[in-house]
C-alpha cells in the first residue's frame, strides 16, 4: 500500500489569492501531490460561485503546471445551520425529521430542483480542468445533531408505497432501533438510500456528458457505513462510473485534539480508519 497526501484549501476565503505563495512553498514542502480546491455550495448565489469558477480556471493549470493533481471539494446535502436568504430563495426541499420539523441548510436529495442545481454545479466545475470533485462528508441522511432523517413527502409517500400504510412518526421512531426485523425498519432504509443512490447517479449521468474522465467521489460518514440504507462502497462505485471509485474515509486526527465522539482520543480514530480499510480491501476503489 502506498501512501500520499493530499490537501484541501479554500478558495471562498477572500484572502486566498493573497496567501497562494504562501500555501504553494507549504504544498511543496510537506510533499503534497493532490490539492482540492474547496468551492461554495450549489445552492449559494451565483455571484460567489462565479467567483469560485473563475479562480478555478485561474489557478487549477497553475497549479497542475507545478506538478499536483488538482480537484476541487464542496459541499452536498448540507451540514444544518440556519438557511440564509439566498439558499431560502433557491426553492429547495429541506430535510425533514421525526418530529415534523424541517432542519435548517440540510437538502432533500430527492427534490427535482435541488437535483438539477447540483447536477449544473457539478459540470460547472467539471469544465474548470479538474481531474476529480469531491462531496464533503455530509452526504449522508442521519448523523445530524442526533436526528434521523427524513421525513419530507417525497420520502414518506415511498415508504408508504412500500409498507402498503399510512406513515406514523411515533411508530417509525420505535421501529426504527428497537424490536427485530421490520417492514417499517426496511422500507425506512430503502427510502433513505434510494434518494442518495438516485442523486449519485444523476450527477454521474450529468458528468459524463462534459466530463466522463473526471473522478467523483463522497468523502464516508459514519452514517453511510450503517443507517442511510447504502453503503459507502456502492455510493463510491455509483459516483465513479467509468472511472476508478476514489472514497475518503470518516475519521480525523483533530476529533482526539477536540475531545468529541464519545471522546474518541488518537487510538479510537486509527481503529476506525483500519476498520475501514478492511472494509474497502480488494474492492478496487482507492
Amino acid at each position: 500500500m502506498s501512501y500520499g497526501i493530499a490537501v484541501p484549501i479554500s478558495i471562498t476565503n477572500p484572502r486566498f489569492e493573497a496567501y497562494y505563495p504562501d500555501f504553494l512553498r507549504y504544498l511543496k514542502d510537506i510533499g503534497a501531490t493532490r490539492v482540492f480546491l474547496c468551492v461554495s455550495h450549489a445552492v449559494s448565489p451565483e455571484e460567489e460561485k462565479q467567483r469560485c469558477i473563475d479562480l478555478l480556471h485561474k489557478y487549477v493549470p497553475l497549479l497542475q503546471a507545478e506538478g499536483f493533481e488538482v480537484g476541487s471539494w464542496c459541499s452536498s446535502l448540507g451540514h444544518g445551520g440556519t438557511c440564509g436568504p439566498e439558499q431560502a430563495a433557491a426553492g429547495v426541499t429541506l430535510m425533514r425529521n421525526l418530529d415534523g420539523v424541517d432542519d435548517g441548510a440540510n437538502y432533500c436529495p430527492l427534490d427535482e430542483h435541488f437535483q438539477a442545481l447540483f447536477c449544473d454545479w457539478i459540470k460547472r466545475l467539471a469544465a474548470t480542468g479538474v481531474s476529480v470533485i469531491q462531496l464533503d462528508d455530509d452526504y449522508r441522511m442521519s448523523f445530524r445533531m442526533g436526528e434521523r432523517f427524513c421525513c419530507c413527502d417525497k420520502h414518506v409517500a415511498l415508504i408508504e408505497a412500500e409498507t402498503g400504510e399510512k406513515f406514523d412518526a411515533q411508530r417509525m421512531k420505535q421501529a426504527l432501533l428497537t424490536g427485530g426485523p421490520n417492514k417499517w425498519r426496511d422500507a425506512w432504509l430503502h427510502a433513505q438510500g434510494y434518494g442518495l443512490t438516485q442523486l449519485a447517479r444523476k450527477m454521474r449521468e450529468a458528468l459524463d456528458t462534459v466530463a466522463p474522465d473526471v473522478r467523483l467521489t463522497a468523502c464516508s460518514v459514519l452514517s453511510t457505513w450503517d443507517v442511510d440504507g447504502v453503503d459507502s462502497l456502492t455510493l463510491a462505485k455509483t459516483f465513479a462510473g467509468g472511472t476508478q471509485p476514489l472514497l475518503r474515509l470518516i475519521g480525523a486526527p483533530y476529533w482526539a485534539g477536540l475531545r468529541n465522539y464519545d471522546e474518541a482520543g488518537l487510538a479510537v480514530v486509527c481503529e476506525y480508519e483500519r476498520l475501514q480499510l478492511h472494509w474497502t480491501a480488494g474492492s478496487g476503489i482507492e
